[in-house]
């Protein structure tokens, strides 16, 4: 399964849908949409589960990859959006 596809699931969504930038949904409590599915650890098909896939902006995506947001702290966001569910 796509991992775009496998996100989207996971929250009951469509590609039509407003997909919200977790980062920014739970440290600063703001809706922005997010332009990415991001792999917390980087890459590879073995990693495609929804603990390891997070929506961001496309701006914190490159913060992501640029390790500015380290994937610790991404990880634990990610758990956070998740228990939250805004969808």
């Amino acid at each position: 399964m796509n991992y775009k596809k496998m996100y989207l699931d996971y929250f009951g969504l469509y590609e039509i849908d407003t997909i919200w930038d977790e980062y920014e949904f739970v440290v600063n409590d703001r809706l922005v949409i997010s332009e990415n599915i991001h792999h917390i650890m980087h890459g590879a098909s073995k990693h495609d589960n929804i603990n390891n896939l997070m929506a961001l902006s496309y701006d914190n995506h490159q913060k992501a990859h640029a390790e500015i947001l380290k994937r610790d702290y991404l990880k634990k966001i990610h758990l956070s959006f998740m228990f939250q569910n805004p969808y």
